[in-house]
């Protein structure tokens, strides 16, 4: 087993959703040469992109890979997982109810550009129902040179108990090298829709 850690973000907005996620963590972690390492909790989460649909479940899990997992190896495992799970991509909008949502967020420090397997994954800093349960399982974890912390102070979200509302984007990430972040106006997990 190596040393590095691959981080799994899972989301079901299905009326069995936490049932669905418990499946697939299940199932992740029966994968041969997967070691199971943490989960983070449950949280509730407002839908994003198209709002008209029931509220998501989401959890990230932790796992260490054998070294002959690759990140194109172990995203193809998991559209698997989706697919057994009732995964449909066919007539769904983006961001559209989901049955069973499994995504490669982080692959150790490995970054890919293919368009099929891009780790770390494009939209895991602006999401909190990523950040949040990311930094609840490593706070000191770096997604393309930030933190989830760094991260969630350039959202606009709050948290109420395990129920996380996100509002939207106030700036946009430095890229990697491209300078300092601009300091946000409030601490995450506070009311940041002032």
């Amino acid at each position: 087993m190596s040393d590095e850690l691959a981080y799994i973000g899972l989301g079901s907005n299905f009326p069995d959703k936490e049932r669905r996620i418990e499946a697939a963590i299940d199932e992740i972690g029966r994968l041969p040469g997967i070691e199971f390492v943490a989960g983070s909790s449950l949280y509730l989460t407002e839908p994003q992109d198209y709002r008209n649909q029931p509220w998501f479940a989401n959890a990230v899990v932790a796992v260490r890979p054998a070294d002959s997992w690759t990140p194109e190896s172990l995203l193809d495992a998991l559209l698997e997982i989706e697919k057994r799970g009732g995964r449909t991509r066919e007539n769904v909008p983006r961001g559209g109810p989901r049955a069973i949502d499994v995504d490669l967020l982080v692959f150790g420090e490995i970054e890919t550009a293919r368009r099929e397997c891009l780790v770390p994954h494009p939209r895991a800093l602006t999401r909190a129902f990523v950040l949040v349960p990311l930094l609840e399982l490593n706070p000191g974890l770096k997604i393309g040179g930030r933190s989830p912390l760094d991260a969630l102070f350039a959202l606009v979200w709050r948290r109420e108990g395990n129920r996380l509302y996100q509002d939207g984007v106030r700036y946009k990430i430095c890229p990697r090298g491209a300078g300092r972040l601009p300091t946000g106006t409030g601490a995450p997990g506070r009311d940041q829709t002032r």
